[in-house]
């Protein structure tokens, strides 16, 4: 699980959480119950859970293919070695080939000098021409293999480098129809996609980037909580885009609540200056269900986080 980027995210968030004593009459704050608060801790270890099987996934998925990788590797290793040794084997046996017809052709050339025989001297000669070409090819042949093999070698790493980089690349997911949620969405914000605005580019550039950061937070797409929180986080950086085509288009919108919350900013200031307040107990509580891999610091948060979310819906 990412703890550094939930951390971050939560920060963004700006949650401001109190701890009260446990006396009801102190604190002024009604004590959560313990089935309300294992509601809490529920969702949170929920979307926790999806997050880190995700993350599994992704890392078996990587070692699968990176051992596919390593397989083709040594398998492409032997074949090189194969194709060396079968090199090596011709240049040897085209040696001895050359050195018998050279040892031939130097018998019939001394038998023409013994005998006086001009045609048999001249035949002779022209062999003699001909074994001392192939001769020179030969010597080029065996002084280019070892560089030939050295290329090959080179290849061969930067080819596995390769398939081991693509390997730990995720893998590209196939395009999908938008959902109805989604073109709802895109009728009450027109400027998304836009690239003839710069500030529209740009705004867009931000909502896909937040589309990836909410998804690795766990957020199920198309879902309310997912278009709310789009908004939100959109509408702090470009606060006159978010829901501005709403009233040009006159349509209702599919997922009413999208729009509700990208709306009203000062409802939006209003749950992010509002504070968490946990008493003594439930800290306790939510100590023995705290994951290991988190501090308590941020476990506490996200079940702030979780805390605001039903409270909001409550109050709709």
């Amino acid at each position: 699980m990412n703890t550094d980027a939930d951390q971050e995210n939560l920060n963004s968030e700006e949650i401001d959480i109190q701890i009260v004593a446990d006396s009801p009459e102190e604190s002024g704050t009604p004590v959560s119950p313990d089935d309300e608060l294992e509601n809490y801790t529920k969702s949170v270890s929920k979307r926790i859970n999806k997050l880190n099987a995700k993350n599994k996934e992704t890392e078996q998925r990587a070692a699968h293919l990176e051992q596919i990788a390593m397989q083709k590797e040594q398998e492409l290793q032997q074949y090189r070695a194969l194709t060396t040794q079968q090199s090596n084997t011709v240049l040897v046996k085209e040696a001895e080939a050359v050195k018998a017809k050279t040892a031939q052709i130097d018998e019939v050339y001394r038998q023409a000098v013994r005998s006086g025989d001009a045609d048999l001297m001249s035949k002779a000669t022209d062999l003699k021409n001909e074994i001392a070409i192939q001769n020179e090819r030969l010597r080029v042949a065996q002084a280019r293999q070892p560089q030939q093999q050295a290329q090959q070698q080179d290849q061969g790493q930067y080819q596995a480098y390769q398939e081991q980089a693509q390997a730990r690349q995720p893998q590209q997911q196939q395009e999908v129809a938008p959902t109805t949620e989604a073109l709802s969405w895109h009728e009450k914000n027109s400027w998304y996609g836009d690239k003839d605005n710069e500030e529209n580019l740009q705004a867009t550039q931000f909502a896909y980037f937040t589309h990836f950061n909410l998804l690795n937070e766990g957020f199920d797409a198309d879902s309310d909580e997912y278009y709310q929180a789009l908004d939100n986080r959109v509408k702090k950086v470009y606060p006159s885009l978010v829901g501005s085509s709403a009233e040009t288009n006159g349509s209702k919108p599919a997922v009413q609540r999208v729009s509700s919350s990208a709306a009203p900013s000062g409802r939006q200031q209003t749950r992010k200056n509002s504070g968490v307040t946990f008493s003594n107990s439930e800290v306790e509580r939510l100590a023995g269900l705290k994951p290991a891999n988190m501090t308590m610091d941020t476990w506490l948060k996200h079940v702030a986080k979780e805390k605001q979310k039903i409270s909001a819906k409550e109050n709709r």
